[in-house]
């Protein structure tokens, strides 16, 4: 198994077999946007108001990253009303952590050295897919995700299959795409064992840009 960093893709042999491959995401907070909160927090009165802009800044940089999409839901019983719509993923900043920054803003510091520092599988994996020619499949991602940056549109009026979904999602969500990994693992095709095992993994870990 090997793990790429992004300015590696293309400029790196990626293993041109059959295999599965998971991208992952580097959380990262800049200095200037650290920086730029404590002047917005300097410039309000209230607690509860600079407790409100901690969140909204917590949210941003490591939390929406990873928001789920949207479920569909149906509920019915038995001699009940049936409802039908769209239910949300809310997103939770534990209390504590806002707590702790208002009262010390240089924990964001911290954060933000302690995340440098930590390794990418602690967080889980963006997106899982199979392919018969890992490095085609990978610099494919890659090519897709500049085009749809370089585009600047609306990226989902553009092709649904997998790989297009995926580098539309990037793109959309804002993902800082020099801080994506990719990890490949070659598996043997015999008995189409590739994909029995992205099923196998993608329902282990329900990638948040997943599809199958």
């Amino acid at each position: 198994m090997e793990s790429f960093k992004w300015m590696q893709i293309n400029a790196k042999d990626l293993p041109a077999t059959n295999g599965l491959y998971a991208w992952y995401y580097r959380l990262h907070i800049g200095k200037n946007d650290i920086e730029s909160l404590r002047e917005e927090i300097e410039q309000l009165s209230l607690p509860s108001e600079k407790k409100t802009r901690i969140r909204a800044f917590v949210n941003k940089y490591l939390f929406n990253f990873f928001k789920e999409e949207d479920y569909d839901v149906f509920i019915d019983g038995q001699l009940k009303a049936k409802y039908q719509g769209k239910v949300s993923h809310q997103i939770d900043v534990s209390a504590s952590i806002v707590d702790k920054i208002f009262e010390d803003f240089e924990i964001l510091w911290e954060i933000r050295s302690t995340l440098k520092s930590m390794d990418y599988n602690f967080s889980s994996p963006l997106y899982i897919g199979m392919a018969s020619n890992l490095a085609q499949r990978v610099n494919k991602h890659k090519s897709l995700i500049q085009r749809y940056r370089a585009e600047k549109g609306d990226v989902y009026e553009h092709d649904e299959t997998a790989d297009h979904n995926f580098a539309a999602r990037i793109v959309c969500r804002n993902f800082i795409e020099t801080n994506l990994i990719v990890v490949l693992s070659e598996v043997p095709s015999t008995g189409s064992m590739h994909n029995i095992m992205e099923n196998i993994m993608n329902r282990i870990s329900f990638p948040i840009l997943g599809r199958n």
